[in-house]
């Protein structure tokens, strides 16, 4: 599990005093976003000294060149591959259940369709979405219009900087903000936590709910199939879902029979 420290700290390149804020760390690098909708996914390797600010040992043309990337591309995590054990007091019945889809990490748009963040935390009520410029949004999930590949929100860009925040509020859960510099997939510590956790092919498609886990291998069950496929498929883990590496093919030629 990560430590969170870099998170929320500017950041500073050789030749630039500012180039934005650190917005998600994994254990192998940092996410930045700056102030003109710029997004670089910078290896930790990169970082040349820390104290109030993160400084990057590059000038800033070298830091676009290398690890500028897509404001609107999935966010990196960093999910640990260990601590796999089998699930106990299994009730099948309650896989054929539908559970609800986290919304934690999810690229954000309104209604003209610009992408205006990423959502970092997802409470019972509002969705805490970080974007460009240090604007973060905590914003009602009654203002959600429909939820796919992106959320989007029933509303135009005027109208949601209503809902801008100090991004160094506290959560709307009271938590401090520095609890968002690990992210929810960090946190999980004992997968054994994953059984009855919803699974998504990398094509995305509802691949079930997992039932047991072994040493090498998970089972997932979807309505009445069970298969059983190698730890090796899963890429990550976003909020209430484990992702798949592989389509959702790969996946039914390993039906238990």
């Amino acid at each position: 599990m990560t430590s969170g420290k870099y998170f929320n700290r500017g950041v500073m390149a050789l030749d630039a005093p500012y180039i934005g804020h650190v917005i998600r760390e994994t254990a192998d690098k940092i996410v930045i976003f700056g102030e003109r909708n710029e997004r670089y996914d910078i290896p930790k390797s990169e970082i040349q000294m820390t104290g109030r600010n993160v400084l990057i040992g590059l000038k800033v043309d070298e830091i676009a060149k290398k690890y500028k990337v897509k404001h609107d591309e999935s966010l990196p995590t960093t999910v640990p591959l260990e601590h796999w054990t089998q699930g106990e007091n299994l009730d099948l019945a309650t896989y054929e259940r539908k559970y609800p889809k986290s919304l934690f990490n999810k690229g954000v748009r309104v209604l003209n369709e610009d992408h205006v963040g990423h959502i970092m935390k997802d409470t019972d009520d509002k969705i805490v979405i970080f974007g460009s410029y240090g604007y973060r949004f905590d914003v009602p999930k009654s203002k959600i219009k429909e939820v796919g590949r992106n959320v989007i929100l029933n509303m135009d860009f005027n109208e949601l900087m209503k809902y801008k925040v100090d991004r160094n509020e506290p959560l709307p859960t009271g938590e401090p903000i520095e609890n968002l510099g690990i992210g929810e997939a960090e946190m999980i510590q004992n997968w054994d936590r994953l059984v009855l956790k919803g699974v998504r092919s990398s094509d995305n498609d509802d691949m079930g709910n997992i039932i047991a886990i072994e040493k090498d291998s998970l089972f997932l069950m979807t309505g009445r199939h069970v298969f059983k496929i190698p730890k090796s498929f899963v890429e990550g883990f976003n909020g209430a879902e484990v992702l798949l590496s592989v389509p959702a093919t790969e996946v039914f030629r390993l039906e238990l029979t």
